[in-house]
């Protein structure tokens, strides 16, 4: 197992797997080259989203009584933290093993309209059990709500993700606006599309005009656990994860205008697939979501794992 990591967006361009022959396969989609990451229409390639990943409703939200405004750029609500996203951000490495390497960003107070000092640190460590594992290390002089997540686009086995099958843990998902804007209300998925736990072939709901974005409610946050399993024809790939959601996400925006794509051809749609372990999309505007608020000089270590084997 191997791992090409940019400091820009603390990126994973590449994450080879060996397969059963001990062939090297690339599992993520991405840019050919390095220049692909610093263009203004990347789909955030597997780069670490911050300070919030997902979506806060117009942009603001109250904190200590007073009403905090982010910068969205003249966009209704605020995705993935704005122009002054982590993925925009040059990172430092602070230490680099042989099968490790941790980054660092300093976020000063008021950047993108968030309150507090915060410093993030992520360590990306690929074990011999052919794990991706992520750290996110967080600390900040002030309350501030903070959700990292891993952005990757993965892919199996095939030229798209309609033939991976995907099991998702949880019996619950947020219900949302036509925005993607959580209403509040936690569903069941019990007898519906988007019950998830016995797993299905992708296929099955795009045929159905069902392209997942959807964050699921798949445990208390604090606690390691199964969150997802996804399998396509050469890996199967167990998502683990101490935070409370999942936003499945099947690259319904992915297009072949997309410039220096790995793939000859340009991407389509549900070219890969995003598994994002994370915290509520809009937690600060609903105090009845598992809290995302970092409190002062009290640090907060988030994990993701992404676990493969391969497919006899």
């Amino acid at each position: 197992m191997k791992a090409r990591v940019l400091n820009y967006g603390a990126t994973i361009s590449h994450l080879w797997l060996p397969d059963q022959k001990g062939n090297l396969y690339d599992v993520m989609l991405g840019y050919e080259n390095d220049e692909g990451y610093l263009q203004p229409d990347n789909p955030y390639f597997n780069c670490t989203i911050g300070r919030y990943a997902n979506r806060i409703a117009n942009g603001q939200f109250e904190a200590n009584g007073q009403q905090i405004k982010l910068h969205i750029a003249g966009q209704r609500h605020c995705l993935h933290s704005g122009p002054m996203g982590f993925d925009k951000k040059f990172w430092e490495v602070i230490d680099l093993q042989k099968d490790a390497i941790t980054l660092c960003l300093v976020s000063p107070d008021n950047e993108g309209g968030f309150p507090g000092n915060l410093t993030t640190r992520v360590t990306y460590r690929l074990t011999d059990k052919n794990t991706l594992q992520i750290i996110y290390r967080n600390h900040c002089d002030a309350a501030c709500p903070v959700n990292l997540t891993f952005h990757g686009y993965f892919n199996l086995g095939g030229a798209d993700i309609s033939q991976h099958h995907l099991m998702v843990t949880a019996a619950q998902l947020l219900e949302t606006d036509e925005a993607l804007i959580p209403t509040g209300k936690i569903l069941d998925v019990e007898q519906s599309a988007y019950d998830l736990r016995n797993g299905i072939i992708l296929a099955k709901l795009l045929n159905q005009g069902i392209m997942l974005d959807h964050c699921y409610a798949t445990g208390i946050s604090g606690e390691n656990h199964l969150k997802a399993r996804l399998k396509g024809s050469l890996f199967s790939m167990d998502v683990w994860s101490n935070m409370p959601g999942l936003q499945v996400y099947t690259g319904n925006g992915l297009h072949p205008d997309i410039r220096g794509v790995k793939y000859a051809g340009g991407y389509q749609a549900h070219a890969g697939i995003c598994l994002e372990a994370q915290f509520y999309p809009d937690a600060p505007n609903h105090g009845h979501f598992p809290s995302p608020w970092l409190i002062p000089d009290q640090p907060r270590e988030d994990v993701i794992e992404y676990r493969f084997t391969g497919i006899d």
